[in-house]
This record gives C-alpha cells, structure tokens and sequence, in this order.
C-alpha cells in the first residue's frame, strides 16, 4: 500500500470515505482496550483536544504519548490499548474513522505504523473535526460534506507541519488572517503585529516561506480570484477589479497583465472563443 506524507497529500489528488467520527470524553485514569484483541478495521486520526495526556501502546512498538494539540494516526489493522491521564476538567479527543484513495483508485495510508502525525496542530483541527462528527450523527447528512470536512482536516494538519514544526512557525497567525483578508489593502504591520514580531521579519519569513513577498502573494490570490470571475461572469473589468481588492482598475490591469501575459479583456476573449471552440467540437460529435 502506498504511503503518503501529510506534505505529499496536497498534491496526490485523493478521495476519501469517512465511516464515522465521534467524540470520546475520557475520566482520570481511563484506559481503553476496544483494540486490544480486535484489529482496528480502518485508518483512524485521533484529535486530542484538551489537557490530558494519552499513552498509545501497539504490539511491537514504541508507546506513543500525546497530549492538547496533538493528532495521533493509527493505521488499519492495529491492535493497540490507549491509557488516559491527567484528565482535568471534561477531558475529550476526536477519533475519525476514514480510508484514503489515491487518483487511480488505490488505497493509501498515512504511515505504516501507530505514530504521532503532528504537535501543537492548530485550533482549526478542532474545528474540522467537530464539524464532522456533527455530519457523522445527521442520518441525513451529505456524504459529500462529510468528505469536505474531512479534507478541511487534513488541511489543517498540513498547514500544522508547515508553521508548527517549521522555523517559519511564527507567521502561522499572520498568514492565515491574510489569506482570509485577501480583498482587503490592510497595511502588512497588521499581520506582523499579530505574529508579535516585526514587520521585516515577517517579510523574511514570509518569502522564504512562499517565495514570494506577502504583497504578491496577496496579488496572485487576487488574480486567480479575477480569471474566474472574467471567465464565469459578465461583470465589468472595473467591477471585478474593485471586488477583488484594486481600487485602481489601472494598476489592476498591469498587474493582471503582468501575472497572465494578457489584460483582462484579452483574457477574457480568449476564454470565450475557447469555450465556443469546445461547444462547436462537442455538438460534432
């Protein structure tokens, strides 16, 4: 079976089906034995959500010890027994039942034995994956939106490797708040001031990062933002242009033009033939 690295997943183009996800509420000294004697029938992440420390212990294997923010990945067919402690005040984890393909339809895991998959993984995890555990107890619930939530997981454990065991952790804050501000011309001291460091570092960090400068970063979230909208609507350049964060239609047309290779009317002419081309092909056949 092929293994994918949580780095590797963004690019692998994978499906999933998530069999279940369910919140367990664990006392001072508990100690599950569920998998001792019974193979675990599919891959499973556990969330471990609030101040306790859980000891995994697997045959023929090194115990695993997690605690608040750590994800633990256990693959089918383990056989394992988990000690909780120092349980505190309503201590619970997440465990998410799922199996994983790959885009030819083979069955990938995420590591051939019980282990610790990420440290300190961002709130986001706890979010996605009490999300799902809602769409898991809907009888009605959307197959589809119960995959989504799961990918929005696991997209939260990759940016977790990325900024949490990366020297370039300390722009985590700052970067997801401009991802979710890319229409807005907030100043870049605002997300250096939210990653508590100053403004040069987290330009440095930020390109070694992305490669590029978080400005243009901004810009190329814009543009992409742009092509879909010259593509898929009628609105006008100075419209689109406005909606996407560019006061300036000029300056966002030099920037699109920089960006694509053509300016926006171009590109959105090109767009339109192509597609009649494709209408005209198909209606031959």
């Amino acid at each position: 079976m092929q293994q994918l690295s949580l780095a590797e997943l963004e690019h692998a183009g994978c499906r999933a089906e998530v069999t279940d996800c369910h919140r367990q509420i664990w006392k001072h000294g508990s100690l599950w034995l569920g998998n001792r004697s019974l193979p675990r029938a599919t891959d499973g992440l556990i969330v471990v959500c609030s101040r306790i420390r859980a000891i995994f212990r697997a045959e023929n294997e090194e115990p695993v010890s997690a605690s608040q923010g750590d994800v633990v990945y256990i693959p089918r067919g383990t056989r394992y027994t988990v000690e909780f402690r120092n349980g505190g005040f309503d201590p619970d984890t997440y465990t998410v039942n799922f199996t994983l393909w790959n885009a030819t339809g083979d069955a990938v895991c995420l590591g051939k034995s019980l282990c610790l998959l990420t440290s300190g993984a961002a709130p986001e995890c706890r979010h996605a994956a009490s999300e799902l555990r809602l769409l898991c107890l809907d009888p009605r619930g959307s197959r589809l939106r119960r995959q989504a939530r799961f990918f929005d997981l696991l997209a939260a454990l990759c940016d977790s490797v990325v900024f949490h065991a990366h020297e370039h952790a300390p722009i985590y804050k700052g970067v997801r708040l401009l991802i979710n501000e890319w229409d807005r011309n907030e100043h870049m001291d605002r997300y250096a001031a939210v990653c508590k460091i100053s403004e040069s570092s987290f330009y440095q960090h930020f390109k070694e990062w992305a490669g590029v400068s978080p400005n243009e970063y901004r810009i190329n979230m814009r543009i992409s933002a742009a092509k879909s909208m010259l593509r898929n609507s009628s609105i006008s350049v100075r419209e689109i242009a406005e909606q996407v964060g560019f006061p300036d239609p000029y300056y966002f047309s030099r920037c699109f033009r920089r960006a694509v290779g053509l300016s926006p009317r171009a590109y959105r002419e090109k767009q339109k033939n192509t597609d009649f081309s494709t209408e005209d092909l198909t209606s031959t056949e």
